[in-house]
């Protein structure tokens, strides 16, 4: 994953949550209660 090894190299040391585009294309977003993540890296 280039990205995040980019996003590591700029010093973000956090895991970062993923979402597929499914859940973006039906409006889907982390709402209280409800979680949306599909994977973390």
């Amino acid at each position: 994953m280039r990205i995040r090894e980019v996003l590591r190299s700029l010093g973000v040391t956090d895991r970062i949550g993923y979402k597929r585009n499914i859940e973006t294309f039906q409006g889907e977003y982390s709402e209280k209660g409800k979680k949306v993540t599909y994977y973390t890296a």
